[in-house]
């Protein structure tokens, strides 16, 4: 589970013509200081990898094709970006709050560690996070920062707060000068009687730094009426590139049905301005403008089009004489865009769940032939949308102008599962339409083209599971220095995880089993579903990593199983406050409850992903698998909708253990879990004197034969180990130095912690 925190692409605000509202956003210090390499560019390939630091885990290489380098240097090397998890014979290794990359996936990458092999540059995203600012097809930002879930506005602005040299000291070289506008991001808005659009603008190649602009553009009265500036029909916002110190924005009347809009500086280079903080155009079209106009009457949907609109104008830029030269040659592309809305009128057939094969019919009117769908994320909360185009035929089956049919899927684009929310349809050329859709749960799949595909819960009985089987790492939490530094024993956390482990078997009816301890901790091979504690990289409370064992099933066998998961492990964030308690109570400000997250964590282990209420209702979503939690945030119900998911998954795992699943298992006996008022020890009693005089020597008494004890101080050091040949009876060297003391008892097949304190 991630945390939800409040830094980076902070908001600055910047003043705006007509006192409109326009938010620029400044880029995070930390990202761009930590960050030795910073490059534009696409995923274009994927290889599998064993980690060389750890070989049984599995590593993602994505190659990346460079368009430009904003920061560092990487010559004629390739560069390669490792992510966690992977495919590798046979077995999918996934971790459930890591970032992934996709193949098509572009951005600007801002990458750390880095390491040259041969002639590949590998890195790392910094942080181990999703350090991307990633292209969006928003029609109001270009740009969406995945580090902070924030979108941001300009492209270009981005670059030039990587590098403020960025596009500033070009050579020119080609012999005309050319301009190019188009128009872009039209929105009518039916209710306030409005169209708006953007004036974007290009050069035929980068270092023309933009001095005028004069645009005219005469418009059809008999929607808009005459005279639109004087009668306040027509309002004009900058676009985050031009700044109010050095451009002047004024429009105008030309004629009864021709208005205008002027860009302009002195073009004299005042001392208090210098040439780099004129916007220097590139050879991508980006925003200068918004032009926002009042419709009169709107006529018959349809008869009003951006053909309705011709465009002239002229424009300058300037140079370093101190002077403004005309550029050779003006174009305008205006696009094609005509004003015919669509509907949405229903999505069938509900219930919806992601990875379950299910195929959702939108219908509706106006759809045209083609076009894209944007679909919350759920594992941003929905901060992000997943674009699909009608072209993408392993999620779009069907478009035609009144139905789309699409595949509500949990490996949608990224690998991200479609959420709930507002889907938009957004056909080629007439406007978007959009509705909410209730997705209920999200269940892991494999893509076994042209499949998605689910991978079963079924339990291996020859590894001795036949139920689910979970341990704790009890040596690697008892002995962490973080826990122990914010006073969290192993016996507080061996209690918070029985009592949500109980919760899920009573939800689920699922037989969960405490089995002991695994001080193993995570480990792919064992089969062993283990709770430990580590140092999570970024702003992750908590992961499960999962094993899959693919292709256990196909098609004729089973027509939707196709795998199996094979090992889970979940590992909490040491660095993070804990509040670890089955209450509420007591919980600080900056604390994160152990309970909740363990809850949510337990549904990735039994292979659920992400998912999110109608309407988001933001971290106070109410499903127990909402991706992110708040300090002192308690979400410990498990909902309605995350179980009708566990259903699904049930009888599905059912149906396979007579097919291709055949000799695993599924336990459903639910005869009574442990809840955390149990004692567990009771079979492994322990009597010794404490508190001890240190230094002296004392004895263990216990009812089972000891192997080995082990004395820890509070920071996790190991102050002595003793080893036993079996005895039950054992004499124990108190520490020399007076304080308190963790003593691991190790009795073969389990190990039991206690406090000591030496005098």
């Amino acid at each position: 589970m991630k945390r939800m925190v409040l830094r980076g692409c902070y908001l600055i605000s910047i003043l705006i013509l007509q006192a409109s509202a326009l938010i620029a956003q400044s880029i995070d210090l930390d990202l761009l200081n930590e960050s030795s390499l910073i490059i534009e560019g696409e995923v274009i390939r994927q290889e599998y990898r064993y980690s060389p630091e750890v070989p049984e885990d599995i590593q993602t290489v994505n190659y990346i094709a460079v368009t430009e380098v904003l920061k560092g240097n990487v010559g004629n090397n390739k560069v390669a970006i490792i992510t966690e998890g992977g495919i590798k014979d046979g077995i999918i290794q996934s971790y459930s709050h890591y970032p992934t990359l996709a193949v098509g996936e572009r951005g600007i990458f801002f990458l750390t560690g880095l390491n040259m092999e041969n002639d590949v540059i590998f890195s790392q995203m910094t942080g181990n996070n999703k350090s991307l600012f990633s292209y969006t097809r928003n029609q109001v930002h270009e740009v969406y920062c995945t580090r902070e879930h924030t979108y941001i506005e300009s492209l270009g602005d981005v670059k030039r707060q990587i590098n403020p040299l960025y596009d500033f000291e070009v050579s020119l070289t080609s012999d005309s000068s050319e301009l190019c506008l188009t128009i872009d991001n039209i929105i009518p808005n039916f209710v306030e009687s409005t169209v708006s659009f953007d004036v974007k603008v290009k050069a035929n190649q980068t270092g023309y730094k933009l001095s005028e602009l004069h645009l005219g553009f005469e418009y059809p009265k008999e929607n808009l009426g005459e005279f639109i500036v004087q009668n306040v029909r027509m309002e004009v916002s900058k676009g985050p590139v031009i700044t109010d110190e050095i451009y002047g924005v004024t429009e105008f009347d030309i004629e009864s049905e021709k208005a205008g809009v002027s860009i302009i500086t002195d073009c004299t280079l005042p001392q208090s301005f210098q040439l780099n903080e004129y916007y220097t155009l590139g050879t991508s079209f980006e925003k200068l403008i918004t032009i926002k106009l009042q419709i009169e009457n709107w006529g018959g949907l349809g008869d009003l089009s951006i053909e309705d609109f011709a465009f002239d104008g002229s424009a300058k830029h300037i140079v370093e004489e101190s002077n403004c030269v005309d550029f050779d040659l003006l174009c305008v592309d205006r696009g094609e865009f005509q004003l015919v809305p669509c509907a949405l009128t229903s999505f069938t057939t509900s219930p919806f769940g992601a990875g379950v094969q299910q195929i959702m019919d939108i219908n509706g009117s106006g759809f045209g032939t083609g076009g894209m769908l944007e679909i919350p994320n759920a594992d941003d909360g929905g901060a992000s949308k997943l674009t699909v185009l009608s072209t993408d035929t392993r999620w779009v089956k069907s478009w035609s102008d009144s139905t789309i049919e699409v595949l509500v899927s949990s490996i949608a684009p990224g690998d991200h599962p479609m959420g709930s929310g507002e889907w938009i349809v957004t056909p080629m050329v007439n406007m978007s339409c959009m509705d909410t859709v209730d997705i209920e749960y999200a269940i892991d799949n494999t893509y076994a083209a042209p499949y998605e595909r689910m991978n079963s819960i079924a339990t291996n009985p020859f590894v001795g599971n036949t139920t689910f089987n979970w341990y704790i790492d009890s040596a690697g939490i008892a002995s962490n220095a973080m826990l122990i530094s914010q006073g969290i024993s192993y016996s507080d956390v061996l209690s918070v995880c029985q009592a949500a482990f109980c919760d899920w078997e009573t939800a689920s009816g699922l037989e969960f089993k405490f089995a002991g301890i695994n001080n193993n901790g995570q480990n792919n091979s064992d089969q062993k579903y283990t709770v430990t504690v580590g140092n999570l990289p970024g702003t992750q409370l908590a992961v499960t990593k999962t094993i899959i064992s693919m292709g256990l099933c196909d098609t004729l066998s089973d027509p939707y199983i196709d795998g199996r998961l094979r090992d889970a492990d979940i590992i909490f964030d040491e660095k993070d406050k804990w509040h670890v308690s089955t209450s509420a109570s007591g919980i600080a400000s900056n604390e994160y409850d152990l309970y909740s997250v363990m809850l949510h964590e337990i549904g990735h282990l039994l292979l659920m992903k992400h998912a999110m209420d109608v309407p988001m209702n933001g971290t106070m979503d109410d499903r127990i698998m909402y991706w992110s939690l708040n300090p002192m945030q308690i979400k410990t119900t498990i909902d309605g909708k995350t179980l009708n998911g566990i259903n699904v998954q049930k009888s599905r795992t059912q149906n396979a253990l007579s097919g291709c699943l055949n000799g695993f298992a599924m336990d459903t006996s639910t005869d009574g879990c442990m809840t955390s008022a149990e004692n567990i020890f009771v079979d492994y009693s322990i009597f010794y004197p404490n508190p001890v005089p240190s230094g002296q020597t004392f004895q263990i008494y216990a009812d089972k034969k000891i192997e080995e004890i082990s004395i820890f101080d509070f920071t996790g050091k190991l102050i002595k180990r003793v080893n036993i040949s079996n005895s039950s009876v054992v004499d124990v060297q108190a520490p020399t130095l007076s304080g308190s003391y963790i003593m691991l008892v190790s009795f073969g097949d389990f190990r039991g912690v206690y406090k000591l304190i030496a005098l």
